[in-house]
């Protein structure tokens, strides 16, 4: 969702993600990856699977730098 940067001569401060925020886009990602079905992430290692919840928050974060430059 694109929140307007400034009304007026003020800045709106965006709310930082929840963890519950943050867990939710996880399953969706998860299960639109592929990585849900048929037991996939469960096939990982502990290794593998804080690999790649760390990417996908590497990546959110990036995308929030970059539109937060665009604007």
């Amino acid at each position: 969702m694109k929140v307007p940067k400034i009304i007026g001569k003020r800045k709106i401060k965006k709310k930082k993600m929840t963890d519950e925020q943050l867990a939710i886009i996880e399953e969706i990602v998860f299960y639109e990856s592929g990585l849900s079905a048929h037991g996939c992430l469960e096939k990982l290692d502990s290794y593998a699977l804080k690999a790649i919840e760390k990417y996908g928050r590497l990546l959110l974060k990036k995308q929030k730098e970059l539109n937060d430059q665009q604007n």
